[in-house]
């Protein structure tokens, strides 16, 4: 692979049509989706887009990003990527519609997709559908010259 024609999986998805972040947060439990209580509380800080629109999802490998260089803390991979491909950070509200609008891939079990949020540089959503089938929607708290262990990165792209 290499940065001209990196490996991507694209996904739209729409924003800006959640009432709040307690109603999403219930329905996505009702439906299945775990969440710790810590993780919980932070969600209902998430800031809700106000315009409903389409975005595109840009989804991304880690370890294909190493091959650019080194990228694994936060501040190297956030530099790869808006310099490389011009994506953007995702709204926050991204990490609680990918269980109400998942991509193909997050429905495969043993995935876990990190969310980018934009203006949220300690705080990502994490999509993560277990090995025996479990789903969840965490909070990692997380630093931005940390060393990045996560597989899969969804930006915004377009």
């Amino acid at each position: 692979m290499n940065i001209e024609n990196p490996k991507v999986v694209y996904h739209d998805i729409t924003i800006g049509n959640l009432s709040s972040a307690e109603k999403t947060i219930t329905q996505l439990e009702s439906t299945g989706i775990s969440m710790y209580a810590h993780d919980r509380e932070h969600a209902l800080g998430t800031k809700l887009e106000t315009v409903e629109r389409i975005i595109r999802l840009a989804i991304i490998d880690v370890p294909m990003l190493s091959r650019m260089g080194d990228p694994k803390t936060m501040d190297n991979i956030f530099r790869t990527v808006h310099s490389s491909f011009e994506w953007e950070n995702c709204p926050q509200e991204t990490g609680l519609q990918l269980w109400l609008q998942p991509p193909e891939i997050l429905l495969t079990p043993g995935t876990k997709l990190t969310v980018v949020m934009e203006s949220l540089q300690t705080m990502i959503f994490q999509a993560t559908h277990w090995f025996k089938g479990g789903k969840e929607l965490g909070l990692q708290q997380d630093h931005p010259r940390r060393k990045w262990d996560y597989e899969t990165l969804v930006f915004v792209c377009g």
